[in-house]
């Protein structure tokens, strides 16, 4: 490596590694809120397959026993047709028109 190369590296280097500004910032927005989540709060089943968020804020979760939504305060089962098929959702996603 010549000698002019090896300074222009280390500039990169540093220019790219982690500033002491960002973690004053992390600390400033406070620690996250966790919730949990299981069949005794709505859910149809306790193994979750898929996560979402809405446009609107809503969690959109699917399990192995069917969808639910998560409006801030309660979840809902959501009903999904299934012609006799087992509900297994394994994955969930918005549309760009803003269907689930």
């Amino acid at each position: 490596m010549s000698r002019l190369a090896l300074p222009a590296l280390l500039a990169v280097l540093v220019a790219a590694s982690p500033r002491p500004s960002f973690a004053a910032d992390a600390t400033t927005l406070g620690a996250p809120t966790i919730r949990v989540f299981g069949v005794d709060q709505g859910l149809p089943h306790s193994v979750v397959n898929a996560i979402t968020l809405d446009r609107g804020g809503h969690m959109w979760i699917g399990t192995q026993a069917g969808a639910a939504y998560h409006d801030g305060q309660r979840i809902t089962p959501f009903p999904i047709p299934t012609g006799g098929s087992p509900s297994w959702v394994q994955a969930i996603a918005e549309a760009q028109d803003g269907a689930i």
